[in-house]
């Protein structure tokens, strides 16, 4: 399903607060680049759900644009207090529902610049255990209380892993320490959705306007293939 919107994000700074305090921003080295991404987790609220007791599409929107207006304000990009972002296009796939109680991180980095343009894609996912180690197949292995907790270990490994990196920029993960590849091959991503968001610069009076070069080098896109890649360590 793909969506398109049109319209300007105007937000306060305590929105940005109240709506991400579980949001993290991280800086990465991958091919000797510099990248930054977020990661955010999510619980499905009774609130949430519609008449089919799944997640409403409009959540996946808003919950996935709460996490890419902080992300963009904790680079640097702080035109979003004088609405002076608009939000161009979204095109959203549904892979599979959200439930209730399910949790889920919203995962995404800045991938494609233009003059006047970013692109943000991001993916909600949650992890499972790699079959390779389950040969009981994938339905006994969402109801098997031992893999519940086998991910919960996985999951308590990575944030501790991760705890030390959080919303810093002097800070740098590296993507090949052991610890962090021999996490990424004991389990696997289950995707719900995935978007990409386009947003235009542009100046008060409604023109757009080119994204600085200064922004550009400081927040380097990655290439769309190297972030799917990524996802496996970080969901």
């Amino acid at each position: 399903m793909k969506t398109s919107f049109l319209l300007f994000f105007i937000i306060e700074l305590m929105i940005f607060y109240k709506t991400n305090a579980e949001s993290k921003i991280y800086k990465l080295k991958l091919d000797n680049v510099i990248y930054s991404i977020f990661i955010e987790q999510k619980k499905v609220s009774f609130s949430d759900l519609d008449a089919y007791k799944i997640m409403f599409h409009s959540n996946h929107i808003n919950y996935s644009g709460n996490a890419v207006i902080y992300y963009l304000y904790k680079l640097g990009f702080n035109n979003f207090e004088n609405g002076e972002f608009l939000l161009k296009n979204i095109n959203i796939t549904y892979n599979a529902p959200l439930k209730y109680n399910d949790h889920y991180k919203i995962i995404g980095t800045i991938t494609y610049y233009g003059n006047t343009s970013l692109g943000i894609s991001l993916v909600g996912v949650t992890s499972t255990i790699n079959e390779i180690n389950n040969s009981r197949g994938p339905k006994s292995k969402i109801k098997n209380p031992h893999m519940k907790c086998k991910i919960k270990k996985f999951e308590n490994k990575l944030t501790n892993m991760l705890s030390k990196y959080e919303n810093t920029k002097h800070r740098i993960i590296n993507i090949n320490d052991e610890g962090f590849m021999e996490l990424s091959k004991q389990k696997k991503c289950k995707v719900f959705f995935a978007a990409t968001f386009t947003l235009v610069q542009t100046d008060g009076l409604g023109q757009k306007q080119s994204i600085s070069n200064n922004i550009k080098k400081k927040n380097l896109p990655m290439p769309i293939e190297k972030f799917y890649n990524l996802i496996n360590i970080f969901c």
